[in-house]
């Protein structure tokens, strides 16, 4: 089982929402879907970061966000009956920021247009989303580190075999 959508699925549960999600900012104005708390199997998908207008406000600001009364908030503007059509009453989202930059968004979204979330539940999805970013970076940043290696293996044994023909070069 996938332990991102177990931590998820716990938040959910723990803050008394109907689903929560962590989307990754990927590549072209694009959203990166990894994980969700109804969806245990859930591989990465990417989806259009301009029909995230609440996400856009949130990668803008890099502060948490509540849309209570989403279906008639103004910041979801054109969206606005899409939320109504899903039964989202409300959604809640913290930013994942790593060194100054918000990476991805911990999105929480309940059908009751206001939640009782009090300051010690947004305490703690905050300090979650901060967690996540730290553990997703240094996950991607294993990832540069293994290819940061191999690119000085190569660049290394390169460099040996241009000294093993540098000994030809007088001749």
């Amino acid at each position: 089982r996938n332990v991102l959508h177990e931590v998820i699925s716990r938040l959910a549960d723990v803050l008394e929402v109907d689903r929560g999600s962590v989307l990754l900012l990927g590549h072209n104005e694009t959203l990166d879907v990894v994980a969700a708390s109804d969806e245990p199997d859930l591989a990465r998908v990417s989806v259009p970061l301009a029909q995230y207008p609440e996400v856009r406000a949130v990668v803008a600001s890099g502060q948490p966000l509540v849309v209570e009364d989403a279906p008639h908030h103004p910041l979801l503007g054109e969206v606005a009956p899409l939320v109504a059509a899903r039964g989202i009453g409300a959604i809640v989202l913290f930013p994942m920021v790593v060194e100054g930059q918000v990476r991805g968004v911990l999105i929480l979204r309940a059908v009751d247009a206001h939640p009782q979330l009090g300051a010690e539940a947004l305490g703690f999805g905050r300090l979650l989303a901060g967690v996540l970013a730290l553990t997703l970076d240094s996950k991607r940043g294993g990832e540069v580190h293994q290819q940061t290696r191999r690119v000085s293996l190569a660049r290394f044994d390169a460099e040996r075999r241009l000294q093993a023909l540098a000994r030809f070069r007088d001749f």
